[in-house]
Order: structure tokens, then sequence, then C-alpha cells
């Protein structure tokens, strides 16, 4: 996929999960962020619990979410994403309600693993303008036809900063954010589910480089030509 490795993985059981992608998803529910946190956290600190992945797609997986019932994370949060990646030599991988995510409170995904997909991307400089609110860390942008920032290098806290400055800034309402070694991946989002092309809500574990296929003949028809329409009308 633009000659980079991806990966295709059949994972039948993230189907059963409430709130998914779809024409029958309601436009309000109840939050099932505090009742996963109460029955299931097992770390707290920092204004953070670390509860496991009943639906994991990754090695170890487990979710990290904040104390306080925020939308997205906080630059705090973000920072303290950035440290666990560059300490484990993992992957974090968050998503917004419009861009996969199932549940509207900010949450992400850990875990140990890191994929070649991101990494294998040829970049370039970023814009300037926004390069101008991040002098810290080194902005680029995937050679591809989208939108696909990166926050490169610099201190895990300013890594965490950039990511937060930049949310601000984001004119897409939804993205799906990767970080990973010591790059975080930003990608604006346009459309949610790019059908035909990738039947399913487009998320980060997509971007990370793992295709999540809840269907068995979806799966058995994927392609990576297939991938790369799926991400360009995906993005921005």
């Amino acid at each position: 996929m633009f000659d980079a490795p991806v990966e295709a993985v059949f994972v039948p059981g993230r189907g059963q999960r409430r709130g998914i992608a779809g024409a029958s998803r309601p436009a309000f529910a109840p939050s099932a962020a505090e009742s996963i946190i109460d029955a299931e956290s097992y770390w707290h600190a920092g204004g953070l619990h670390l509860t496991p992945n009943r639906y994991p797609f990754a090695t170890e997986q487990r979710i990290l979410w904040p104390d306080e019932p925020r939308r997205e994370p906080s630059s705090s949060m973000w920072a303290a994403v950035c440290a666990w990646v560059e300490a484990s030599g993992g992957t974090a991988m968050v998503n917004t309600i419009g861009a996969a995510a199932t549940i509207a409170r900010a949450h992400a995904h850990l875990t140990p693993e890191r994929l070649d997909f991101l990494p294998t991307l040829a970049v370039e400089a970023g814009p300037a303008d926004l390069a101008a609110l991040i002098p810290e860390v080194e902005l680029v942008q995937a050679a591809l036809p989208l939108c696909l920032l990166g926050a490169r290098g610099g201190t895990a806290a300013a890594r965490g900063h950039a990511i937060g400055t930049l949310a601000q800034a984001r004119l897409c309402p939804t993205w799906n954010v990767v970080v990973q070694d010591d790059t975080a991946w930003m990608l604006p989002r346009q459309i949610e589910t790019p059908a035909p092309h990738f039947p399913f809500a487009l998320g980060a574990a997509e971007l990370w480089g793992r295709w999540c296929y809840v269907d068995e003949k979806a799966f058995a028809a994927a392609t990576g030509e297939a991938m790369e329409r799926a991400l360009i009308a995906a993005g921005a």
C-alpha cells in the first residue's frame, strides 16, 4: 500500500462492539466509559486509568482513559501517551467519534507492538504556518495524496503539546492519531466509512497499518489497491 507494508486481519469479535458506525447507530446513547473504568480499571495515577480491551486487534492491548469525561485527550494526556510510547517502544492509537470510535469519551489504545507502514512512508516538510505553532518538534507531511501530518522529535512532552495544539487548529471535526517511535501521526477525516473500498469505519488501526475486517467475505477480497483508495477517500 503506497509501497509500504500493511496487514489485513480477520477479527469478527470486534463486530460485537456497541456503537459501531452505521445507519442504525443513534445520534445519542449513554456512555459505557464510566462503567468500564469502575469495573475494569487496574491502574490509576496522574488523572488516568488503565483497563483491558474486550475487543483487541493488537498484542496485550490496553485502553488509557482520563478521569474527566472529555471527548478528546488533553495536552497532558497526549504527553503521557507519548511518554509511554517512548518508554515501551510500542504504539498508541486514538480515534474520535466520526472516525471509528464507538465511545465518545477520550481514550487511547496502547500496545507493545509496532508496525512498519508509517515509518516506511516518504515525507516532506509540513506546512510552514502549522510548523510555527509547534516550534519544539519537526512537522512533516507524508508524500501521499491526502493530509497526513507527523509531529516528530523533541521530548515526549513537546510532542504531546504539539498534538494538543494541532487539535485546536483542526478544522475537520474528526481525526485519527497514531504515536509510534518519535512521531505522532495525525489524519484529519472527511468520511468515516470509505465504502466500497473498505466497508467498515476506518480507524487508527488501519492508519497504523493493520486493516481490521469483521466480515469474512470482505476480508477475502482485501487488496492493497482498495486500501489505498479507502485511505484517500477517508482523508482530507
